[in-house]
C-alpha cells in the first residue's frame, strides 16, 4: 500500500470571486483528507481556495501557478457555482490532457441544429467547432463511450495535466510567473468573441494535446431557467440523442398530435354558464374549450386538461409547449 506522500498530487483549486462556496463544495473540502488517506485511492489531495480574485482569467492563472509550483499531476478546477456530486472525481479517470465534466449551461449556443436553436436554453457545456470557427453542443447518445474526445469543454470543473500547465507553447506574454495561461478573446470594437475555457482548448489542441469530456463526471450547475426551457431541453435530447434516428417520424408524430387537438377544440361541446359551472370554477376546474371574458383568464385547477399551445418568447418565436399549472399535482410536488 503506497502511503499518502507517495501519490500523485491533484490540486483543488475552488474559484470564489465572491467570496463565497455552496454547501457541496464545503463538504467536498471537509472529506478530501479522507479521500487522500483511503488505500483505494490512486492521488492525494490539496485544497487551495482563491478567494475574491476577478477577473476569472487572474484566479485561474494564479491556481496554474500553484500547480506548477505544488508540482501536482492534475489541477482541478471547480467554481463555487458548481454542485460537486459523488462522481465529479470521476473526471480525473482519463487519459487526455485538458478533461472536461457533464455539467449544464443556460446560454444560447452559436450554432446548433437541434431544438434549442436559435432559442435561450440548456445544453451541455461540452462542444465540437466548427470550421466557420463556431461550435456546436455534444450531446451523450446510447453509443457514446464514457470518455469523448471533442474540442473544447468548460472550465466550470476542469481538469489539467502539469505538462499542458508547463508548455511554454501555452503561456500568454511574459513567461515569468505568475504565468499567463487564459484569457478572454475581444474583436476590435471591445466585444468578446471568445471564453477563455474555449480559448484554453483551442490553444492546447493547437499544441497537441488532448481535450475530453468524461461523461460519468457529473456536477451541478447552480443557474435556474424556467419550465418551457426545461421542456425544450427534454424535446431536444430526444431528437438529437436517444432518438436520433426517429426525428422525421417524432416530428410527423406531433404535427398529427397538433392537428387533431386543433379539431377536438373546434368541434368541442361549450358547457353553458350556469350555477352549477360556476361552482365548478371556484373549486379550481377548468371547464373544456372555455375562456374567461375580459381579461381571458381560466380557472387553473387540478383537472385542467387544456391542450399544449404555443408560446411566444421575447424574439417573437413560437414554441409548442405544455402549460404548468400552479394548481396542478406537478406543480404542487415541486413547491
Amino acid at each position: 500500500m503506497k502511503k499518502i506522500e507517495d501519490k500523485p498530487l491533484v490540486l483543488v483549486a475552488v474559484l470564489a470571486g465572491d467570496c463565497k462556496v455552496n454547501t457541496s463544495i464545503a463538504e467536498f473540502a471537509w472529506v478530501l483528507p479522507y479521500l487522500s488517506s483511503r488505500p483505494d485511492s490512486p492521488f492525494r489531495y490539496k485544497l487551495l481556495i482563491v478567494p475574491g480574485v476577478n477577473p476569472q482569467t487572474r484566479a485561474r492563472n494564479i491556481a496554474c501557478e500553484q500547480a506548477i509550483e505544488d508540482r501536482a499531476e492534475f489541477l482541478l478546477m471547480i467554481d463555487n457555482d458548481m454542485i460537486v456530486t459523488p462522481t465529479t472525481l470521476n473526471i480525473l479517470n482519463t487519459d487526455a490532457d485538458v478533461i472536461g465534466s457533464m455539467q449544464m449551461m443556460y446560454r444560447q449556443p452559436y450554432d446548433d441544429d437541434s431544438k434549442v436553436s436559435k432559442e435561450w436554453g440548456l445544453y451541455p457545456c461540452v462542444f465540437d467547432r466548427l470550421e466557420d470557427g463556431k461550435q456546436h453542443p455534444r450531446w451523450r447518445t446510447p453509443e457514446s463511450p464514457d470518455v469523448e474526445y471533442v474540442d473544447r469543454v468548460g472550465s466550470g470543473c476542469m481538469a489539467i495535466r502539469l505538462k499542458v500547465l508547463r508548455d511554454t507553447r501555452m503561456i500568454l506574454g511574459e513567461s515569468a510567473p505568475p504565468r499567463a495561461l487564459w484569457r478572454n478573446v475581444f474583436d476590435v470594437n471591445g466585444v468578446r468573441t471568445m471564453g477563455l475555457d474555449m480559448d484554453f482548448c483551442d490553444r492546447a489542441k493547437g499544441a497537441g494535446y488532448r481535450v475530453a469530456v468524461n461523461w460519468t463526471a457529473e456536477v451541478g450547475h447552480m443557474k435556474t431557467t424556467n419550465l418551457n426551457d426545461l421542456q425544450r431541453l427534454c424535446e431536444a435530447q430526444r431528437a438529437t440523442g436517444f432518438e436520433a434516428g426517429r426525428r422525421h417520424e417524432l416530428e410527423a408524430i406531433r404535427v398529427e398530435e397538433n392537428g387533431s387537438r386543433a379539431g377536438s377544440r373546434e368541434g368541442g361541446d361549450v358547457r353553458q354558464r350556469n350555477g352549477h359551472d360556476d361552482e365548478v370554477a371556484r373549486a379550481g376546474v377548468d371547464r373544456p374549450g372555455d375562456t374567461q371574458a375580459g381579461e381571458g383568464t381560466r380557472a387553473e385547477g387540478e383537472g385542467s386538461h387544456e391542450a399544449p399551445g404555443p408560446s411566444v418568447d421575447d424574439a417573437g418565436t413560437a414554441h409548442e409547449v405544455t402549460p404548468f399549472r400552479r394548481g396542478s399535482r406537478v406543480a404542487r410536488a415541486g413547491a
